[in-house]
Formats: C-alpha cells, sequence, structure tokens
C-alpha cells in the first residue's frame, strides 16, 4: 500500500536536453518505485542548416516525449566558477548575499549576472555566474520552439548529483569526474559526498598531465584524502587519444563511466561509448527528484518561472478524477447494499408478521417495528400460563415443541388435529388423516423430532362418516 502510494506521488517524468555544437542529446527517465527508470534516450548530430531549437521540437513530438517537467543546462564554459569562502553555515542567508559576495571575484558587473552556489566542505561555497544575455537567449530559443524548462542548470555539476545518487558513499577514497568535450575537459573531485574540487581546462594538448596536475591540486587542499579512482563520460570514441592515455598511462585506476548499468532501462544493450556520451543528460533528467540538496538552477530573478503548483494541479488532475471515480463507486456500491439490507430487513418483518398471525390470530393489531418485541411478549406471556407444570420452564421447552408440531402438520395437508393434551412429562395428538400412508409419513415425521424420546401410534382406524383415518399419538419427552 505504501509503495503505491509512494509511486503515485512520486515526481513524474523529466526531460533532461543538452546542446552541443554538433549534437542534441536527451533523456527522459523519473524515479520510481526501482530507482532511477530511463525511458528513453536520444543523441542526434547537428548540422549548421539545422534550427536547434526546432529540431529539438522535432525530436520530442516525433519520439512522443512527455514534456511536463524539462531541465536544460548550459556548457561549464559559459560559466564563471569560483570558490569562495564565508563563514556561514545556513544556506537560506547565503541564499540573500551570495550574489554581493562572489562580485569581487568575477570579471563582470553583478547586476549583468545571474549567480547561483553549492556548498563544499568547511564554509566554502562553489559559485556560478551566468551572462543573464546568455541565458535569455537560450530560454527565448527554447520558448520559440514551445519548450519551457523548469531548471537551468551547469551540465559538469549534474554529473556529480548522479553520481551521488547512484553510488552515494559508498567508494573509500575520492572519485574524479573527467567530462570530456570537444572544445574543454573538466575535472570533477566528490569525496564524502560532496563536490570537493571543479576544474575546466580549454581543451590541453597534453591532456593527462593536466588531469594528474588537477588532482595534485586538489591533495595540496585536502592531503588527508586519496584518489580511488578515475570516471570518464562525454563525448568520446573508441580511438580518442585523450581517453586512451587515461586509461592506459594514469597512476590511478580509470575506466569509462557506465551509469546505465547501475539503472533500470529499457534500452537494451548500451556499449560504454554511448553510456559516456548520454550521462549528462541522463544526469539533468533525474534532477527534479533529487530533495534536500541544493541545485544551481539559473532560472531566478527575471528568468523565474510558473510556481510549482501550477505543475502539480496539472500532475495531480488525473489522480483527482480517479479519486471522484472511486468515491463515486464506493458510493454507489453503499446504496446498493443499503437496498439489499432494507429488502431484507422487510422479507424479515413480513415472515414475523406471519408467524405472528398464524400463531396468535387474536391479536389484531401489529404495531410496525416492533413486531419482534410483540412476538417476545405473547411468547413470554404463554410460558407464565404454563410455568405451572411440572418442568415446563426449565426444563421442557413446550411452546418451541409445539411450534415444531405445528410445523409438521403443515406439511401435512390431508391431516389435521382435533384434541392436543398436554401432560406433565407426554404430550397426546388426536385427529383425523387423509390416508393411512399419511399417517405413516406423520409418524416418522414426529420421530424425527428429537425432543420427544417415544413416538407410539396408540391407534389408527376409518371413520366411516368421515371417511378419514382417525389416529391417536402418544409422545413421551426424551430421558
Amino acid at each position: 500500500m505504501f509503495d503505491f502510494l509512494k509511486t503515485l506521488f512520486s515526481p513524474g517524468p523529466s526531460l533532461g536536453i543538452q546542446i552541443e555544437n554538433s549534437k542534441i542529446k536527451i533523456v527522459q527517465s523519473q524515479i520510481g518505485s526501482r530507482g532511477i527508470e530511463v525511458h528513453s534516450a536520444i543523441s542526434e548530430p547537428l548540422s549548421k542548416e539545422h534550427d536547434i531549437f526546432q529540431r529539438i521540437r522535432d525530436i520530442i513530438e516525433r519520439e512522443k516525449l512527455i514534456k511536463d517537467e524539462i531541465i536544460g543546462c548550459v556548457s561549464s564554459r559559459q560559466v564563471c566558477i569560483r570558490e569562495i569562502e564565508l563563514p556561514i553555515g545556513n544556506i537560506k542567508k547565503v541564499e540573500k548575499i551570495i550574489k554581493y559576495q562572489v562580485e569581487p571575484y568575477i570579471p563582470y558587473s553583478v547586476e549583468e549576472m545571474v549567480v547561483d552556489f553549492i556548498p563544499s566542505k568547511n564554509n566554502r561555497y562553489f559559485t556560478f555566474s551566468l551572462s543573464k544575455e546568455e541565458l535569455g537567449r537560450y530560454l527565448e530559443g527554447l520558448k520559440e520552439a514551445g519548450i519551457e524548462p523548469r531548471i537551468i542548470t551547469i551540465d559538469d555539476i549534474s554529473i556529480f548529483y548522479l553520481y551521488n545518487l547512484i553510488y552515494g558513499n559508498s567508494s573509500e577514497g575520492a572519485t574524479v569526474l573527467v567530462h570530456l568535450r570537444e572544445d574543454a575537459m573538466s575535472v570533477e573531485i566528490i569525496s564524502g559526498g560532496e563536490l570537493s574540487f571543479i576544474r575546466v581546462i580549454p581543451y590541453p594538448e597534453d591532456g593527462l598531465n593536466t588531469l594528474i596536475e588537477s588532482i595534485n591540486l586538489f591533495k595540496l587542499r585536502y592531503p588527508e584524502l586519496s584518489v580511488s579512482e578515475i570516471l570518464i563520460c562525454g563525448d568520446i570514441e573508441e580511438n580518442d587519444p585523450l581517453l586512451n592515455s587515461i586509461l592506459e598511462d594514469s597512476p590511478f585506476q580509470s575506466s569509462i563511466w557506465r551509469p546505465f548499468d547501475a539503472i533500470y532501462h529499457n534500452l537494451g544493450e548500451l556499449d560504454p561509448f554511448s553510456q559516456a556520451r548520454l550521462t549528462v543528460p541522463l544526469s539533468l533528467s533525474i534532477l527534479s527528484g533529487v530533495h534536500k540538496v541544493k541545485i544551481p538552477d539559473f532560472r531566478k530573478e527575471e528568468f523565474t518561472l510558473e510556481p510549482m503548483v501550477n505543475v502539480w494541479v496539472k500532475r495531480l488532475r488525473p489522480i483527482i478524477y480517479i479519486f471522484i471515480a472511486v468515491l463515486f463507486l464506493y458510493a454507489v456500491g453503499i446504496n446498493y447494499k443499503l437496498f439489499l439490507y432494507e429488502r431484507e430487513y422487510e422479507s424479515v418483518n413480513q415472515e414475523i408478521k406471519r408467524f405472528f398471525k398464524e400463531s396468535f390470530p387474536q391479536i389484531g393489531h401489529i404495531i410496525k417495528g416492533r413486531e419482534l418485541e410483540q412476538v417476545k411478549q405473547k411468547i413470554a406471556e404463554l410460558t407464565d400460563r404454563y410455568k405451572g407444570v411440572v418442568g415446563v420452564k426449565n426444563e421442557y421447552k413446550i411452546l418451541s415443541v409445539l411450534l415444531k408440531i405445528s410445523n409438521v402438520m403443515r406439511e401435512l395437508s390431508d391431516t389435521e388435529v382435533e384434541n392436543l393434551i398436554i401432560e406433565e412429562r407426554s404430550i397426546r395428538i388426536d385427529g383425523y388423516g387423509g390416508s393411512f400412508e399419511s399417517i405413516d409419513r406423520l409418524e416418522r415425521m414426529l420421530k424425527d423430532m428429537k425432543e420427544f424420546g417415544t413416538v407410539k401410534l396408540v391407534s389408527a382406524k376409518i371413520d366411516p362418516k368421515k371417511k378419514m383415518v382417525r389416529f391417536s399419538f402418544a409422545m413421551k419427552k426424551e430421558e
């Protein structure tokens, strides 16, 4: 039950979109009961003739992707990244002052930038500043294509959250994420679930030495931490010289990052290079399901989107319809059960009335709704009347016996009772039957009654006047 509710109210599918110089990459996923679940993954080339944003729209329509929750990104090369120290640990307070705290560290007017941040170790913060002009052009292009991203973050930072979501703090040492692109190499170092180091380098001639240099810079700041492995992602090919030099010559354990192997998807067998290329859009698509951590988002100030409540209203609308339908069916079921109970109640009352009239014909008026009480009252009166007979009240329930005898006689339509004599421990019945067969049947039925120890047919002879068989039975109580 709780798993169902958890799934029901978990975030819906999210679309992660990454635009590069020569490729568009899109992944649709959601965080469900099985963790990360990938529904679609597309990587398509771009040429100068293509309208990038219209191409994205065409892909979304062609693949029938759900675009309720879209997350886009800018390249870390477009962002001014700085690490600053503040004597404040409260994230909300830092949120209010960070823009002006970072101003001395960037070569632009802070009013022309959108600034966000994430916390690092020891009251240190990584800040990210993006030109409002660049962000405006990016959002305008998407909007013209009918696409409205809810979050705009940074490609390199998103893969940090993907790593944490999949692996958590399972690594004993620090993990180095190397993101290779056409125009740059990014180095991120994660330790204890926190981003401890980030460096974006225009594609260097000697990439391996630059990577090792970056790791050494990290060690200078955190000498107590050691590097356990290097994971490589991004636009890489099998014959990529930088990739091969890292894999073959790095002094650290190095491999191509294969995040799809750790999550659920229906994409079939994905080779390591495809997985590495789709790492960024995958990491973007999971951000809507990441909670309780600060995610850098440039959709603020004049770029703020409509309140999230509107998205939830759209998302919950089908659930509300289902809830109303369930309530309607429940109400119909309750009313139908009530109808059946009322009909059964009326049937029982009619049966009580019939029994009352047959058993107590002298009672003319039966009070509606109090039939059972009237029956109990009459039985009590008759019980009191016969309580002088030894054993009637406590040992021999005479009214119950008489009722059973009456039911037996009713089944024999050609048989009638003339006399019924109740004695201390016996009952005598005299009457007429239509035939000897009827008398025999009556005898068997009386013998089947458990209240009598013996049933004896005293006499049975034809009455010439009535042309019926006159009988007499004597029954004694069972000892």
